[in-house]
């Protein structure tokens, strides 16, 4: 053997590689013809299929007694469970609080208002008032407040005569026409009856004389009432609160109207007074409505 024929079989050798380091690729095949890797699983030719208990099964393992005993505990739980919430939610309809009740509306709350402070500079008179009822209804308002008109000389509470009118602004004729034909239109009127709304104080200055002014005051509002006014407006209701004749007249204004369905409107003027104060003025003096300056002070500021 020649040098080059070792050479050969040298190379023959290193390619060749132990069987047990060569990869297992799949491609050489191992004893019994398979190929290495590859893994023979026996699939039983008849595979069982679970198709549940027939309906003669399931009836006779129901009626077995510790299934109908699971039943009747069952059914047992719900119901109590279902008493527990229904009286659970009783409890807590009765031990909720109350809430507050919605305070009777009157008609002043459901609109706009029409003032007329002086009816002389408005239209001259009673009549002319009457005459412009056509162009205040086109404003959609849903009442008139009027005056006030009585008769009175500026700080002379002598003088002072709530149930009679003005003779230069008419007669109660005049007033009665306006007062159906503002009805006839669905406007309600409310009477200012403020004491001495020419003089420098509203009540008078007389202090000690503020209960004898409610007072007419208040046997004026019932006059009127029934004459056919729908409420009465009151001026400075701060100081005509603090008399002691103000629940009475409270009472005489919002228990009248002019039917069965429409009582009595009790509104209330307050002047310089901050909004904080004005709303608790509409608890504490039971008024239905109060008109205020605030937004001629937010102005000025």
């Amino acid at each position: 053997m020649n040098k080059e024929t070792e050479i050969d079989m040298k190379d023959v050798e290193l390619n060749e590689l132990d069987p047990e380091k060569q990869p297992i690729t799949g491609d050489g095949q191992a004893s019994g013809g398979e190929k290495n890797g590859s893994v023979k699983l026996k699939v039983p030719d008849d595979e069982v299929a679970f198709t549940g208990l027939s309906k003669d099964e399931l009836m006779k393992v129901a009626g077995t007694p510790g299934w109908v005993r699971t039943r009747w505990v069952l059914l047992v739980l719900f119901w109590l469970g279902w008493v527990g919430m229904l009286a659970g939610a009783i409890v807590i309809i009765v031990q909720a609080p109350r809430c507050k009740p919605i305070p009777d509306m009157t008609w002043c709350n459901e609109g706009p208002l029409y003032q007329i402070n002086d009816v002389e500079a408005f239209s001259g008179d009673l009549a002319g008032v009457e005459s412009k009822l056509d162009n205040i209804n086109q404003l959609k308002v849903k009442g008139l407040v009027l005056g006030p008109i009585h008769n009175v000389q500026k700080d002379q509470s002598i003088t002072l005569n709530l149930q009679e009118i003005k003779p230069d602004l008419g007669t109660k004729d005049n007033l009665k026409a306006v007062l159906d034909r503002a009805h006839k239109k669905s406007i309600s009127v409310v009477l200012d009856l403020t004491p001495n709304y020419q003089g420098n104080s509203n009540w008078f200055s007389d202090k000690n004389g503020l209960d004898d002014v409610v007072e007419k005051v208040k046997a004026a509002a019932e006059y009127w009432l029934n004459f056919g006014f729908d409420g009465i407006k009151i001026s400075d209701l701060t100081i005509a609160a603090s008399s002691a004749e103000w629940s009475n007249l409270r009472a005489v204004i919002q228990g009248n109207g002019t039917d069965d369905t429409k009582k009595g409107a009790l509104m209330g003027v307050v002047e310089g007074v901050p909004a904080a104060e004005v709303s608790q003025l509409i608890n504490t003096t039971g008024v239905d409505i109060i008109l205020s300056d605030l937004l001629q002070q937010q102005n000025r500021r």
